[in-house]
């Protein structure tokens, strides 16, 4: 298909209606290529220095990051039915991300104009880049968490996507210079651990240390203590998860207790994880009784891994008084 320049069409950001800011839409084709359509979220990132693409093309910055940011918060900030501008923008975007080849677009890095290369700084996606604007940052999050329940395990294993699109959207949110509502923004992850399936889930929980203040840690780690001992299947992330965030000794040692209990039934697989993370949390005046502790609860003898998995070869285990048996 023939690829050609699309028209851009501009507004003033001063529109007289704040509810709705869409012109007609054009929903003719110039060459074979869409046209892009006239919101006021196409309108104002374009104004700020984003070529905005349709169809499966990615979006050029000819700007700085930084000023992209900038200029996004300036115009919605100075628009006339401001702060209601934020929502007819958000809008726009909406409808953006209700496309599939768009929605996946808006997660990778753009591209860059020849004329923006070489200005140093790492390419960022352009929802990444809207996170970053304060203004904007708690209803795009509460959008992006809205998105995941759409995703099952089939989509993600889908042999014909090499994206993990729901991981994508968690990366977002991943060394964001400032989360603006920290804990708002964990609540909804963990309501979305509850509607969403295991691979999500396990995702969304090693997301979870990212985005939260460190007064939320204690709260936090109690929920993620109740979420173990609900669904193993989240030992792994959820012990992960715990190992990140700075709790109080006596919040320690309970959580502790709680995964020393649930030694024997855990999945042999998890074992490492589940025993490291009790080692770590122990200390020199508890440390005898911890180890006492996993030793009772370890039943070594139900737990033997296959031949293939021993990492000690059989000359060592001669070597040290040990006899092979023969091979037949």
């Amino acid at each position: 298909m023939a690829r050609s320049k699309r028209k851009s069409s501009k507004l003033s950001t001063a529109e007289p209606s704040a509810k709705r800011s869409k012109h007609a839409v054009d929903n003719h084709k110039t060459n074979g290529v869409a046209e892009v359509e006239t919101t006021l979220f196409n309108t104002l990132v374009q104004q700020a220095g984003l070529q905005v693409k349709s169809g499966q093309i990615q979006d050029q910055l000819e700007v700085d990051r930084s000023i992209f940011q900038k200029k996004i918060k300036n115009s919605l900030k100075s628009h006339q039915n401001y702060p209601e501008a934020i929502d007819d923008f958000l809008e726009g975007l909406q409808e953006r991300l209700d496309n599939a080849d768009r929605f996946r677009l808006s997660l990778l890095p753009v591209s860059m104009s020849e004329d923006n290369e070489g200005h140093g700084g790492s390419q960022e996606s352009l929802i990444r880049m809207l996170l970053g604007v304060d203004i904007l940052q708690p209803k795009i999050a509460n959008m992006l968490m809205e998105k995941l329940p759409e995703f099952t395990e089939e989509d993600n294993n889908n042999g014909a996507d090499e994206f993990n699109t729901p991981r994508l959207v968690l990366n977002q949110f991943r060394w964001l210079d400032c989360i603006v509502q920290s804990k708002e923004l964990t609540e909804k992850m963990l309501e979305m651990v509850g509607i969403t399936s295991l691979e999500i889930q396990r995702e969304i929980i090693t997301c979870i240390p990212e985005v939260l203040d460190d007064s939320e840690h204690t709260e936090v780690a109690r929920e993620l203590s109740e979420l173990l001992r609900q669904n193993t299947g989240l030992t792994v992330p959820i012990l992960d998860a715990l190992s990140n965030l700075n709790l109080r000794p006596d919040l320690l040692a309970e959580v502790r207790v709680s995964v020393v209990q649930m030694l024997p039934s855990a999945e042999i697989d998890d074992l490492p994880v589940v025993v490291k993370f009790i080692l770590q949390s122990v200390g020199d005046s508890d440390a005898f009784e911890v180890i006492s502790e996993l030793r009772s609860n370890l039943d070594f003898a139900s737990t033997t891994l296959p031949p293939a998995a021993c990492s000690t070869p059989a000359e060592q285990r001669r070597s040290r008084g040990g006899r092979v048996a023969p091979h037949d």
